[in-house]
């Protein structure tokens, strides 16, 4: 699994086998555009699972928590939840 980190129009870290599939799921889940092509190389790179952790891990859940380190280990890798973070000005 790779992690992709999206910066624009809305931030998102995403797991996804490629770029291409980090791009669809972006368009999908995050964005909501039926094919957002306009993808620079500045909005979306390639990060770390290291990087991806330690953003993941800074997720706090409703109550302004951190999540449990056991929910981080256990999702960073799920493929079923391909979006790890995306831009609180979409919830």
């Amino acid at each position: 699994m790779n992690y992709y980190e999206v910066s624009d129009p809305y931030y998102a870290l995403i797991q996804a086998e490629s770029k291409e599939e980090a791009e669809k799921i972006y368009d999908k889940n995050v964005a909501h555009v039926d094919d957002y092509k306009n993808f620079k190389d500045e909005e979306i790179r390639e990060v770390s699972r290291d990087y991806a952790l330690v953003r993941f891990a800074q997720t706090k859940n409703d109550a302004g928590e951190l999540e449990p380190p056991e929910r981080i280990l256990k999702e960073i890798d799920n493929p079923e939840i391909p979006v790890l973070l995306w831009d609180g000005a979409l919830v």
